[in-house]
């Protein structure tokens, strides 16, 4: 999920906010805090399905984003040091296949 748990607190803090004041000078104080509290749980639980939002969007979903980001995965396990069964052979190819597939993407 995009952002913090500090977002939301922010969104709850604007909900509270914008409607204690708005309503405020309009009726009792019990009835404006309890409505004021209301609100900024409503934009805490919104904040949830914002934030969701924009991680499902900026998520990449295109099958060479998949690739690209498990021939990244590969090549970490490859160069880890514990990794002492891959040799500097495989380590290459997986960098020259990498590095074949970006300059074919900018053809």
């Amino acid at each position: 999920m995009s952002g913090t748990l500090l977002t939301n607190f922010w969104a709850a803090l604007l909900g509270f906010t914008l409607y204690f004041l708005s309503s405020f000078p309009f009726t009792s104080p019990v009835k404006t805090l309890v409505a004021s509290f209301t609100w900024a749980f409503i934009f805490f639980l919104l904040a949830f399905v914002v934030r969701f939002v924009i991680h499902y969007v900026m998520e990449p979903k295109t099958p060479e984003a998949l690739e690209e980001v498990e021939g990244e995965q590969l090549l970490k396990e490859l160069i880890q040091p514990n990794a002492e069964d891959a040799t500097s052979e495989q380590v290459a190819q997986v960098v020259k296949t990498m590095l074949d597939e970006n300059h074919q993407e900018a053809q």
